[in-house]
C-alpha cells in the first residue's frame, strides 16, 4: 500500500452552490473528474499515451458518500489512489476535503473501463499502466466503505417497459448541450449529475414534501450516499428522459431511484440510486421521515 497523492486543489465558487447554500452534487463530480486526469498521469496513462493508443479509461460506475457540506468560498483538495486493477478495469478512490480545515467532505470510488475511444468493448490495459496502478494502490478507508449500495454489486439496468409498468413519473426532459460535453464530444459525468440534481425537487414533490413545504417547516434535504451507473454517454443534441421511483423509506432516510433514457429510442443511458434525508435548518440535525412521506414510498412500487 502507498500514500494517497494530491490530484486536485481548488475552490467552491458561489455559482456552484444550490438554494441551501452548499456545493451542488454535480460539482463534486466535476472536481473529481479533474482528479481522475491527474491520477491517470501518475499511473502513466497520460494524455499523450491515450492519443497514441487510441484508448481511454472510461468511468462507468461511481459510489459516493457525503460526509460534510462544502460552502461558497471553501477551499477544496482531493487526494487519490488506486483500489484495484484488473485486466481491463481500474478502481480509483478519491477523498474530497475542505482544504482549510481538513474535514472530509466526500469519498468517491470510481470504476473505469479501459476501452477504445470509438468502441465500448473492453481492452486489456498496457503492462506499464498496470504496473503504475499497482504502485499507487491504497486501502479503502472506513469512511469510503459503502453503507447502502455494495461495491461491485449487480447493475441496476433501466428498462422503459418497467418504468411504464411501475408508473415511474417523468422528472426530467432535456437535451445534451455542447457545453456539457467532454473532449470526446459526449456528455460529461457532471452532465449526468446535473440531471439528477434537477430531478431531486420533483422527487421530493412526489414524496409529498416540495421545496416550499420544506421551507415552511424549517426543513432541508441532503443526499448522504449514491451510486451512479453509466451505460452510454450521449452526444450533443441527444434528447433524454428521466423517470424516478420512490423505493423505500427508513426511520430517517429515503431510497430513491432515477433512470435516464434516450428519449428517441428508449435505450438506457444511466441509473442513479440515492439515499436522502431531511434535516432541521435550525440545528442541522437529521429528523425522522414524516409518516405521510414514508407512506408514499411504501406504495410507489
Amino acid at each position: 500500500m502507498t500514500d494517497f497523492i494530491p490530484t486536485f486543489r481548488g475552490y467552491v465558487a458561489p455559482w456552484e452552490c444550490d438554494e441551501m447554500g452548499h456545493m451542488n452534487i454535480q460539482f463534486y463530480f466535476s472536481k473529481a473528474q479533474e482528479a481522475d486526469l491527474h491520477l491517470m498521469d501518475a499511473l502513466g496513462f497520460t494524455k499523450e499515451k491515450r492519443w497514441q493508443t487510441g484508448t481511454v479509461l472510461q468511468p462507468t460506475e461511481f459510489h459516493v458518500r457525503f460526509h460534510k457540506e462544502l460552502f461558497a468560498s471553501d477551499l477544496v483538495v482531493i487526494h487519490s489512489g488506486i483500489l484495484s486493477v484488473a485486466d481491463c478495469v481500474v478502481e480509483f478512490y478519491h477523498e474530497i476535503r475542505n482544504g482549510l480545515t481538513g474535514a472530509l467532505a466526500a469519498t468517491m470510488v470510481v470504476t473505469a473501463l479501459h476501452r477504445s475511444a470509438d468502441n465500448p468493448s473492453p481492452i486489456a490495459l498496457p503492462g506499464d499502466v498496470r504496473m503504475g496502478a499497482h504502485n499507487l494502490t491504497v486501502a479503502l478507508t472506513p469512511e469510503g466503505k459503502p453503507r447502502s449500495f455494495p461495491l461491485r454489486s449487480s447493475v441496476d439496468m433501466p428498462d422503459m417497459a418497467i418504468a411504464h409498468k411501475n408508473k415511474m413519473p417523468e422528472t426530467n426532459r432535456s437535451a445534451v448541450a455542447p457545453d456539457e460535453c467532454a473532449s470526446n464530444g459526449r456528455l460529461s459525468t457532471r452532465g449526468f449529475m446535473s440531471r439528477v440534481s434537477d430531478s431531486q425537487g420533483h422527487m421530493w414533490a412526489l414524496a409529498g414534501l416540495d421545496r416550499q413545504s420544506q421551507k415552511q417547516q424549517g426543513l432541508a434535504t441532503a443526499t448522504v450516499e449514491m451510486r451512479l451507473n453509466v451505460f452510454h454517454r450521449p452526444e450533443v443534441d441527444t434528447t433524454m428522459l428521466m423517470h424516478t421511483e420512490l423505493v423505500e423509506a427508513a426511520a430517517k432516510t429515503l431510497h430513491y431511484r432515477h433512470w435516464l433514457f434516450d428519449a428517441a429510442s428508449g435505450a438506457p443511458i444511466a441509473s442513479h440510486n440515492g439515499i436522502g434525508l431531511l434535516f432541521s435548518k435550525a440545528d442541522r440535525k437529521a429528523v425522522p421521515i414524516p409518516p405521510a412521506v414514508a407512506a408514499r414510498f411504501s406504495t410507489s412500487s
